[in-house]
């Protein structure tokens, strides 16, 4: 993000660049603007992610941004990979299971061979096959009233989806003293626009990723070269409506600290959703009338907080608090006790990343 401009002579300050390599690009223009979101649509279903990139963010057709996360890449090179399809396991994400060693052999051949890394168990390379892996039975917990979607609901039995939805619903946790109920959408009255979810939804097909399951587990670790695309322009993880309606519904009013809010694209979305559901101005009060009208209801603070650890080229929220997480709530906050602490996508520390492992929420919590 870059600072405000401007002269010690009183001109006028230059306003912010909100996203690198495009000045004139506005979040608020560009989340209002429909028919700009129809053509990136119209480029998605091409798999032309450049284009769809490019107008949305108003780039260069020459753009030569360099693009950090896990690899270092410009937009036309992550185009060429695009075009690539599923070569070279590009896609390959499911792995079916490990074959098991032989439970016959000598035991001090198995310490030899074991001693040899060559002979040492290797994620499988093995394309997933529904019938080779049984998903495995979700702990049990206290089940909550159904909420949302159910990942299961019409999944073969022995199929990808069924296992990923199995995992999924093992990982989701409400509680049951909750009772949340997630307004849906109408078409009548749209919530805010989201429009990192139609990249995500192009990248899911286009990459033939289902989720995360069993399967994912087995193989390698591997990304891919659109993911630093996504997380400069957007973030690490992407806000669906139930995401920020369960947000929206557990503060119940109160501040949400965003920490580790990254480029805010988070805290935008927040703070749209708190006004898209904010009460209506009240009607007029007669002045014959001694009845007094309360006035409006404030809407929830969202307050972006980050290190600036991390360099991202679009920002979406103008004031991020750039400070250290754990000073600021010990010591700006006196704990902010009365605040909810929003942890999108902590770092794990550890590494190559420094610190220690898992320091990052510790120091939080």
């Amino acid at each position: 993000m870059a600072p405000n401009g401007g002269s010690n002579s009183g001109s006028k300050k230059q306003s912010i660049v909100y996203c690198e390599g495009s000045p004139s690009w506005n979040p608020d223009a560009y989340l209002t603007d429909t028919e700009l979101h129809a053509r990136a649509e119209a480029h998605l279903t091409n798999n032309d992610l450049k284009s769809a990139i490019t107008a949305s963010f108003s780039l260069r057709a020459t753009d030569t941004y360099v693009y950090h996360a896990i690899v270092a890449v410009t937009l036309p090179e992550v185009q060429h990979v695009v075009s690539l399809a599923g070569a070279h396991g590009l896609h390959n994400w499911y792995y079916g299971e490990p074959p098991h060693p032989d439970t016959d052999t000598d035991t001090d051949a198995d310490a030899n061979e074991s001693s040899n890394p060559a002979n040492r168990a290797q994620p499988s390379d093995t394309p997933y096959t529904p019938s080779e892996s049984k998903p495995p039975s979700p702990p049990r917990r206290p089940q909550a009233p159904p909420v949302g979607p159910n990942y299961t609901a019409n999944a073969k039995k022995g199929s990808l989806r069924r296992e990923i939805g199995t995992h999924l619903s093992a990982k989701r946790y409400i509680h049951p003293s909750l009772n949340l109920s997630i307004p849906r959408a109408k078409p009548s009255r749209p919530p805010p626009s989201n429009p990192y979810l139609s990249f995500l939804t192009w990248a899911d097909r286009n990459l033939e990723w289902a989720g995360p399951s069993t399967s994912s587990a087995r193989g390698r670790p591997s990304s891919h070269h659109v993911l630093p695309i996504l997380m400069h322009h957007f973030g690490c993880a992407c806000p669906s409506h139930e995401a920020l309606e369960i947000l929206r519904t557990v503060a119940c009013g109160r501040e949400i600290i965003d920490m580790g809010s990254g480029n805010g694209y988070w805290t935008r979305l927040l703070r749209d959703y708190h006004a898209f559901h904010a009460p209506s101005s009240p009607p007029k009060s007669n002045p014959n009338s001694k009845s007094t009208t309360k006035p409006p209801a404030s809407i929830p603070l969202v307050t972006p907080v980050d290190s600036a650890q991390s360099s991202w080229r679009t920002t979406w929220a103008r004031d991020t608090l750039i400070t250290d997480g754990a000073t600021y709530l010990r010591t700006t906050r006196s704990g902010a006790k009365d605040a909810v602490l929003l942890l999108v996508y902590p770092i794990v520390g550890g590494g190559v990343a420094g610190g220690r492992e898992g320091g990052f929420t510790r120091s939080m919590l």
